[in-house]
Formats: structure tokens, C-alpha cells, sequence
């Protein structure tokens, strides 16, 4: 239990709730077994109006890209277009997700998910589950100008929802051995001991800069930080980044820390 919730206590709570409603402890063993079950009755109820798989694009999007700005949908033309979503049926959608208490909408603009644990279990529930949209399009189509956005999909599914060295659910060959070469490569071999920042966004009032820094992971005695290119990993400007963020990182935790630069197309990494 300790492994499987590693101090999440939400999910502590959906485990213990699972395994009282079912009369049974075989929840534990499965982290779909457990969200599934858990969110059952809340995931039929919002499919059972037409335009189901509207409904799962719709999710797609809002979970792939974490907040949608409603005055802004022009930001998005491409997602729309990628997913076939019309806008007038997006802001439709929208209004019944915010019913059912899947969404909130700030000040009438902003969507975000309401609950993270439900959107880490919708994440997997349309891209793995339904597979209402396909890993091998969202490679094809929007990798790499949403590289971030790819990663840490794949990143949280995985970690929460998958052994990590079972990939027989990913039939083409070429994203498998893609996501193989990331998830098995040794920088992330202790990660599960860090705390773990995605897309980390900082700014520094001694030097007046901001930056994101794809992921940063904090353990007991140091941080790592890296940064995601496409392919190439040698450009001088990507050195001076890192070395800037690091430079942040060290002031302001106060800790021993590494840079690394990790190309996606050949899953290769170098220090800095």
C-alpha cells in the first residue's frame, strides 16, 4: 500500500473506499483497477448522453494541455483541428463538463481540471482506455511544438497507471522503443525518490528572467534538472540555459545541483 500510494493520501483514500465497497483487497494490486472502480459511477453518468466521443476529445485536450483559456481559442486552432473539435461544440462540451463537476472555470475563462486524481485517471481512461485518440497520431501530428505536453502525459500515465517495463500495450514499434529509450534511461532510475517538478516556471528577481524548466527532480542531497531538445543536444545556447537554471535552482534551494540536456528523438543524454 505504502509503494502503491507513496504518500498520497487522496489516493490512500480511493483505495480504502474501493476496497470497502467491493469486499476485497484485489484493488490494491491494479492502480485501474482501483481509479476505475473508484470513478465508475461518475464515468458512466457523463457518457451517457450522445456525443460520447466528442466528450473524450474534449477531455483530450483539456487534460493535454492543463488549462484552456476561453478568450483565447485561437491558441488552440491546431488541437482543434487535430482532435476535429468544432469551437461551438468545445464551449458546449465545456458548459457540461462544468455541470458535472469535472471542469471549473475561472472568472468565465480559464478551464482546468477540478480534481487531479480524476484527471490523471482521465488521461489514461482516453488515451490508453478508450484510445479515443492514438498515440502513434499524436507523435505524427504534434510532436515535436508540444513535446512538453507529450512527455508529461506519457510521464504521469505511466508512472501511475503502468509497469514500466510492460510496454506491450504500444503496438507501433517506433513510439515504443521511443518511450522505452526515455523511460529506462538511467537518469531516471531513482526518480520515484525525488520530488518531482514538471514544467517548473520560476523567475528570478536578482537577474529579471524567467524560464521553465521541463523537469526538475529534488532529492535528499541534490537536484537534477533537465531539459528536453527534439534531437540536438550540443548547441552552446542550450548549455548557457541549463547553467542559467541551475544557476536559480542553487540560489534558491540551496542545494548541489546537476544539468543535463536529453535529446527525444535519440535518447541520449549530457551533463552539463
Amino acid at each position: 500500500l505504502n509503494e502503491l500510494v507513496q504518500g498520497n493520501i487522496r489516493l490512500a483514500f480511493m483505495i480504502a473506499e474501493t476496497c470497502k465497497r467491493n469486499n476485497s483487497i484485489s484493488s490494491l494490486y491494479d492502480p485501474r483497477d482501483i481509479f476505475g472502480k473508484y470513478y465508475e459511477n461518475r464515468i458512466n453518468k457523463l457518457l451517457s448522453i450522445e456525443k460520447t466521443y466528442l466528450i473524450l476529445r474534449c477531455i483530450a485536450l483539456i487534460t493535454f494541455v492543463k488549462q484552456v483559456d476561453l478568450s483565447e481559442l485561437d491558441l488552440y486552432s491546431d488541437l482543434f483541428s487535430f482532435l476535429n473539435i468544432e469551437r461551438n461544440e468545445f464551449k458546449e462540451i465545456i458548459r457540461y463538463l462544468e455541470k458535472e463537476d469535472i471542469i471549473s472555470i475561472f472568472e468565465n475563462e480559464i478551464v482546468e481540471m477540478n480534481d487531479q486524481c480524476l484527471s490523471n485517471y482521465l488521461e489514461y481512461y482516453v488515451y490508453f482506455h478508450k484510445k479515443a485518440v492514438r498515440l502513434r497520431d499524436i507523435f505524427i501530428n504534434l510532436f515535436p511544438k508540444y513535446k512538453r505536453n507529450i512527455i508529461s502525459m506519457l510521464n504521469q500515465t505511466l508512472n501511475v497507471f503502468f509497469n514500466n517495463e510492460d510496454l506491450s500495450f504500444i503496438k507501433d514499434e517506433r513510439i515504443k522503443a521511443f518511450i522505452s529509450k526515455f523511460i529506462n534511461c538511467d537518469l531516471f532510475t531513482n526518480i520515484s525518490l525525488g520530488k518531482i517538478y514538471k514544467e517548473f516556471e520560476y523567475f528570478d528577481n536578482l537577474k529579471k528572467i524567467s524560464g521553465i524548466i521541463d523537469l526538475m527532480v529534488e532529492y535528499s542531497d541534490h537536484i537534477d534538472i533537465i531539459d528536453y531538445k527534439t534531437s540536438n543536444i550540443d548547441d552552446e545556447e542550450y548549455n548557457v540555459q541549463v547553467r542559467t537554471y541551475m544557476d536559480y535552482i542553487v540560489r534558491t534551494f540551496n542545494k548541489p545541483t546537476n544539468g543535463y540536456l536529453y535529446s527525444l528523438r535519440k535518447g541520449i543524454y549530457r551533463k552539463i
